[in-house]
C-alpha cells in the first residue's frame, strides 16, 4: 500500500505519462533514422574558352640565407636594444646595452672582500711581529 502511495506522488497517474512520453521518444528517433539522406545537389556552369592559369600555393618558413648567432661573455637583464631584427650591422657595432647595476654590485663586493682580507694581512702580520717580540724578550 505504500509503494502505490510513493508512486502516485512521483508519477501521477500511476506511471501510464512516464510510458506515454517514452513511447512518443521512441517514435521520433526511430521516424528520423529512417528517413533517406537528402539527395546531392550537383553545381555546373556554362562552358566557356579562355586562358589557362596556374598558380602554386605553398606553407613554409622563410629562413635567412645568412644567419649569424649573437652571444655575449656576460648575462644580464638587456636595457636597451639598439637595432631591429633584420637590419645589417657592421663589426664593432653597440647591439644593446646590459644592466651593469648586477656587475657593478659583484666588482663592489670583490673590492670589499680584498679589502677585508689585506686588513686580516696586517693583522697577522703584528701578531707574528707581536709574537716575535714576546719570544725575545722570554729568552
Amino acid at each position: 500500500m505504500a509503494i502505490r502511495s510513493m508512486q502516485r506522488r512521483f508519477w501521477p497517474g500511476g506511471g501510464k505519462l512516464a510510458l506515454v512520453i517514452l513511447a512518443g521518444v521512441v517514435v521520433a528517433a526511430g521516424w528520423t533514422l529512417l528517413q533517406p539522406p537528402p539527395a546531392p545537389t550537383w553545381q555546373s556552369a556554362r562552358f566557356a574558352r579562355g586562358d589557362i592559369e596556374s598558380s602554386v600555393a605553398a606553407i613554409g618558413t622563410l629562413q635567412p640565407v645568412r644567419s649569424v648567432d649573437v652571444g655575449a661573455q656576460v648575462s644580464g637583464q638587456i636595457t636597451r636594444i639598439h637595432v631591429a631584427a633584420g637590419d645589417t650591422v657592421q663589426k664593432g657595432q653597440l647591439l644593446a646595452e646590459i644592466d651593469a647595476s648586477v656587475l657593478v654590485a659583484t666588482v663592489e663586493s670583490g673590492q670589499d672582500q680584498i679589502a677585508s682580507l689585506r686588513a686580516q694581512l696586517d693583522d697577522a702580520r703584528a701578531q707574528a711581529e707581536l709574537a716575535g717580540q714576546q719570544h725575545s724578550r722570554q729568552r
